[in-house]
């Protein structure tokens, strides 16, 4: 956690009210290793991962030409193996802002949609049969 760039009562607003806080204009000042932090937290409060992927894109939008460097920083900060295969290839790896850094997502992208598909592989009723 990196509390510095915070003082202690912000941050753990921002923790524990993600989901209101992201909709206030702070949160769109927030710079780029204040919000990995954020991403990055275990405490985090968020009903799903994917909301986590839409407040970053969200952030990156608020100023797109000096922000869209920081997508692969921001996929690498997020808890991306607890989003759904389904929804992380096509609402993830299909968004225009992780194709445009494409060659510096590729690697992460691909690593996530192994580990996804091996822990479908796993959970199979099937698998469980033949191990």
């Amino acid at each position: 956690m990196n509390i510095e760039v915070f003082n202690l009562e912000e941050y753990n607003y921002l923790i524990k009210l993600f989901q209101v806080a992201l909709r206030c204009r702070h949160f769109l000042d927030l710079n780029i290793d204040e919000i990995c932090s954020l991403l990055k937290d275990d405490h985090l409060n968020v009903v799903s991962e994917e909301l986590t992927f839409e407040a970053a894109m969200h952030w990156v939008d608020h100023d797109s030409p000096n922000r869209s460097q920081f997508v692969p920083r921001l996929l690498s900060s997020m808890r991306l193996g607890l989003i759904p295969l389904d929804v992380f290839t096509e609402k993830i790896a299909a968004h225009s802002l992780v194709k445009e850094n494409w060659s510096s997502c590729c690697f992460l992208i691909q690593q996530v949609t192994d580990f996804l598909q091996v822990d479908i592989i796993i959970k199979s009723p099937f698998y469980k049969m033949h191990t």
